[in-house]
């Protein structure tokens, strides 16, 4: 039990060190503007990216296993939702701006 605990510590604290590393690199990418404008956004995205899986598994541990179906099940529907008011949020934008200019 002891050793588990002690594994169990180690890949959080790894985790966690990751996870900052993930927030640095784009802060100082975009603080010191160290890449163009379009590479910045293609790294932060790709930090963004890693670092919500990181959480899901590390923090939050989620395993893609039977047992956990309704947790991911939960996640793949809070997705949708999100993707729904975002594109739906853009697409309503976009009208409202087509419109102001005739």
């Amino acid at each position: 039990m002891e050793e588990y605990l002690k594994k169990e510590n180690r890949s959080g604290l790894v985790a966690f060190i990751l996870s900052i590393i993930l927030t640095i690199i784009p802060f100082f990418l975009v603080q010191y503007h160290l890449m163009s404008s379009y590479f910045s956004i293609v790294v932060l995205g790709i930090c963004a990216f890693l670092q919500v899986i990181l959480h899901l598994f590390y923090f939050l541990h989620l395993k893609i296993t039977f047992e956990q179906r309704w947790n991911i099940l939960s996640l793949a529907f809070t997705l949708l939702i999100s993707c729904i008011l975002i594109i739906g949020t853009l697409w309503i934008m976009n009208h409202l701006n087509c419109n102001f200019y005739r």
